[in-house]
């Protein structure tokens, strides 16, 4: 077949790289996308490098049923919250939809390009303490930005944070939740990420805006630690999730950071931080206890540290015992 691209007014003109899709949004915007730029991709659904009629750089989303119903309904719940996260006024750390398209039963999501996701960053190597901190900041004033349009992520992990324009964004909200909505026909109760997944979801008891507390939790323990609290296979990072507390954090992170994950990463619930304004507002404190005048207070913190491991190892105990009967 002909390899085409977009003209500025959307012609088909040759092209370089691969097959080049256009099509209209619901807006009638005309988009391309390169069938050869694959981004990335996922159980349901692939995304494509695609440009506006006037060349913009942008992401194009495919998601594709196939007559899967499961794949139905993350296609009908992407367009539902993508429709929320869209609405005014605009938020500085959630991808807003640019357009959204149709396909016979696929539906194209147009999105800012990233320049990466958190994953990609991870894999580079150590984040130096400061610019850690500013990106679990980031995400969880994004957080605060879902919380604010009544939605849960229930997916958070490294791969759907992306770097746009030099700050990060949430993105991919193909399970998440509106909490606004009293009942729902699609639940997806039980569904995500086994490394980021909270244990109460893992119990398939409801998830919260505190489940998303947890995945930050993680998300921030693999920034400053360097790896994963809970490594292994699906069923042993699910034993651990639920049984038990994570390895200690480096020696060199500050007494007021370490007690930041910890919480974020406590079994129980109850006993994470009230919502995503609340970890904002715990991130900076800790920054501002970096400085030299606050040095005395580390002895009572990594007390304070240690106390609250404790108490998380007892509460994994008492989960693994009733476990067993």
């Amino acid at each position: 077949m002909a390899r085409e691209c977009m003209a500025a007014r959307g012609n088909a003109v040759p092209c370089k790289s691969g097959l080049v899709e256009n099509f209209r949004d619901e807006s009638g915007t005309v988009w391309s996308y390169d069938e050869e730029a694959k981004l990335g991709s996922g159980a349901f659904g692939e995304v494509f490098a695609g440009h506006s009629a006037e060349g913009a750089e942008v992401a194009i989303k495919i998601v594709s049923p196939k007559g899967v119903p499961e794949a139905e309904r993350l296609r009908d719940r992407e367009i539902e919250i993508g429709g929320l996260v869209a609405a005014d006024p605009p938020c500085l750390h959630l991808v807003r939809p640019l357009g959204v398209g149709h396909k016979g039963q696929d539906v194209m999501i147009v999105m800012p390009r990233a320049t990466r996701n958190l994953a990609n960053l991870l894999n580079n190597g150590p984040i130096d303490l400061g610019r850690g901190i500013s990106i679990v900041r980031e995400i969880a004033v994004g957080l605060q930005e879902l919380a604010a349009r009544s939605i849960q992520h229930r997916d958070l992990k490294p791969e759907n944070v992306l770097e746009i324009n030099g700050r990060w964004h949430l993105a991919d909200f193909g399970i998440a939740r509106n909490i606004g909505k009293a009942t729902g026909a699609a639940t997806f109760k039980g569904w995500g990420t086994v490394e980021y997944i909270a244990p109460e979801v893992l119990e398939l008891k409801p998830a919260t805006v505190k489940s998303d507390l947890y995945a930050l939790g993680v998300i921030a323990y693999e920034i400053f630690a360097g790896s994963l609290p809970f490594v292994g296979d699906d069923d042993e990072i699910r034993r651990q999730q639920l049984e038990s507390a994570p390895p200690p954090l480096p020696d060199s992170l500050p007494a007021s950071l370490k007690r930041l994950v910890i919480r974020l990463l406590r079994k129980n619930p109850a006993e994470r931080h009230e919502d995503a304004r609340a970890v904002v507002a715990a991130l900076d404190s800790a920054q501002r206890r970096l400085s030299p005048i606050q040095s005395e207070l580390s002895a009572a913190g990594a007390e304070a540290v240690r106390r609250e491991t404790e108490a998380d190892e007892e509460w994994a105990a008492k989960v693994a015992a009733d476990r067993q009967l």
